[in-house]
Parts: C-alpha cells; structure tokens; sequence
C-alpha cells in the first residue's frame, strides 16, 4: 500500500501496482454527501470533467462502487466492489445525528429498524440504545451477510456481560 497526498493535505491510500499511474494527475479530496472522495480534473473531448480516483481503477465510470470499509480516501483494489444502490445502502454508516444504525430513540424508548428490499421492517422496541443497536446487528447480519455495516457498541448491556461470563 502507498499513499498520495491530495493538493488539499488528505492521504489516498492505493495498491502499489496503482501508484505511479494515479501519480499522472493531481487529486484533490472533495467532501460528497457523506463521504471524503479523490478527485481529479481531466480533459475529455476538449472539456474538463471531474472524475473519481476509485472509478478509473474499476474502470467503470456508470456502475456504482462501494468501499467497504465506508473510507472514501481508501482506493486499495480489496477495499472496492461494483454494487447496486441497495446493497451499497446495506453498507452505510448511522445517519447524521444518530449513535448507531437502524435505532431511532422515541420518548423513553429505542425502536429498531432495518431496510430490506425497499421495505421498512420493525425488529423491535427496547429499552436501551445498546439492545435496539444489538437487535439491528442480528438483523443485518441475517438479511445482508457479508454486505452488512454492524454497528459497534461502545458499552454492552450488563446482561450481555453476564452472559459471557458463563
């Protein structure tokens, strides 16, 4: 893996084999909705378009690319894959605002959700964030496998911590 520092002061981690071909323009990170993505400007018939570092290196510039690990500075082959717009869904981080992914909080309580297939469906209501955030992994994980973002828990509820003291 080397790195190539943009013109604004980001690191764009790519494959060594990548190196020195990318190193032919100069790149920039621009933040796009959610995520920070390498840039560059190029001449095509006569115009200048902006294109993304990680569609020259699918070479493909229609279908939609995700990164795996959500890092959109991070262009290493492994970390790319061609996607549709569900299964890149499958893989975003929490919306803005919100600690973990699937939970919302109403009143006193944590409701969990997931999307599949362009429908909403209700895992269940909880009483803590952690619970809501647990039940969302096990969604996930059943629903997406290997295209699943599980959410990471910073405390786990004291009944889990029992649990695996058994």
């Amino acid at each position: 893996m080397k790195e190539i520092k943009s013109k604004n002061g980001f690191s764009i981690l790519v494959d060594d084999d990548d190196y020195e071909y990318l190193n032919q323009w100069k790149w920039s990170a621009k933040k796009e909705r959610n995520s920070i993505y390498a840039i560059s400007s190029q001449k095509i018939n006569g115009k200048f378009k902006s294109i993304r570092m990680h569609r020259i290196l699918m070479d493909n510039p229609k279908s939609m690319i995700d990164h795996k690990d959500c890092n959109g500075l991070n262009n290493q082959k492994s970390n790319l894959r061609l996607t549709d717009y569900i299964k890149n869904g499958q893989n975003r981080r929490p919306n803005k605002g919100h600690k973990y992914k699937g939970v919302i909080k109403k009143g006193h309580k944590y409701i969990s959700n997931i999307q599949v297939n362009n429908k909403r469906v209700y895992i269940g209501t909880f009483k803590t964030e952690e619970d809501a955030a647990i039940a969302y992994n096990k969604a996930a994980d059943k629903y997406f496998q290997e295209n699943s973002r599980i959410n990471i828990i910073d405390k786990l509820p004291i009944s889990y911590k029992i649990m695996s003291l058994v």
